[in-house]
């Protein structure tokens, strides 16, 4: 991995790029599986900061500011991971298939949580399923349809 100076490795993630190594973690789970956690970490910030800021400057109800900050938060995150996750200029027919992957998550999200609660299952049960399965099965989405052959040509 790094040379050694005395038993000590001199392995730095600088030196690392330099050389032409890839980081460890992008072995495990790859540069674009973490850049698109990282986003969507920042992208439940946009949507919560949204939510908030309407409910509580009174301009509007939960569910309105949910539909509003799901929007605006979509398109950030379109915009975030077409640029930095999968590196492609975004378009309005990206858009559309980034979109409609978003829907699809979204329905999952309710299929799971429907499915925990059909079984009885304590309701953290489902939730832990949509936390786990929604984001990797969103990345793969997102990976193979909305930017797949950046979105198969734009077509």
């Amino acid at each position: 991995m790094g040379r050694s100076r005395g038993g000590r490795s001199t392995w730095s993630a600088r030196s690392s790029r330099l050389s032409g190594e890839r980081p460890w973690w992008t072995a495990l789970i790859g540069r674009q599986f973490v850049l698109f956690g990282l986003i969507g970490v920042v992208n439940t910030g946009v949507h919560s900061a949204v939510v908030v800021g309407l409910v509580e400057g009174g301009l509007t109800g939960a569910v309105p500011a949910n539909v509003a900050a799901f929007f605006l938060a979509n398109v950030f995150s379109f915009f975030a991971n077409s640029r930095c996750t999968f590196r492609v200029a975004p378009s309005l027919t990206l858009y559309r298939r980034f979109l409609t992957v978003s829907l699809t998550t979204l329905g999952l999200t309710v299929v799971l949580s429907g499915l925990a609660e059909w079984m009885e299952w304590h309701y953290l049960v489902g939730l832990l399923l949509v936390i786990v399965l929604g984001p990797a099965l969103a990345f793969v989405m997102h990976k193979t349809y909305a930017f797949g052959a950046a979105g198969r040509a734009r077509g």
